[in-house]
């Protein structure tokens, strides 16, 4: 019985080491960097904005507070049909900030409002 007991132990001490290696193996290859890539590499946001003026400060503010450096930071914030002060709000808490506003007043017919305000917003990043 004692002999049965140790290899159990024996095999449960192998599978709990090879889960931790495999944890830190996938974990060290999760932060590597891409090839191709450096890790100064510059960060577009975007945010489409439908009437979110009270919303937005909290968001550029966390933004602005973020850890990367302000000068690797571009924010495009499409303000999409939006009848409150989307647009001056984001202006406001958006000052000094890297950061373009774009607007857009008509969808086409068939074309979701949100996936249109966001393809406007790929087409200026690239």
């Amino acid at each position: 019985m004692l002999l049965a007991v140790e290899i159990v132990f024996a095999i449960s001490a192998v599978v709990s080491s090879l889960y931790f290696v495999l944890v830190y193996l996938g974990w060290r290859r999760a932060v590597q960097t891409p090839p191709g890539r450096t890790p100064q590499d510059d960060v577009t946001i975007v945010v489409a904005a439908h009437n979110e003026a009270k919303r937005l400060p909290v968001l550029l503010t966390a933004l602005r507070d973020q850890s990367l450096p302000q000068e690797r930071v571009r924010i495009i914030v499409v303000d999409d049909r939006s009848d409150d002060q989307t647009r001056e709000v984001a202006e406001e808490y958006g000052a000094g900030l890297t950061m373009q506003i774009l607007r857009v007043d008509a969808v086409p017919e068939s074309v979701s409002p949100k996936k249109h305000a966001l393809h406007q917003v790929i087409r200026a990043s690239t």
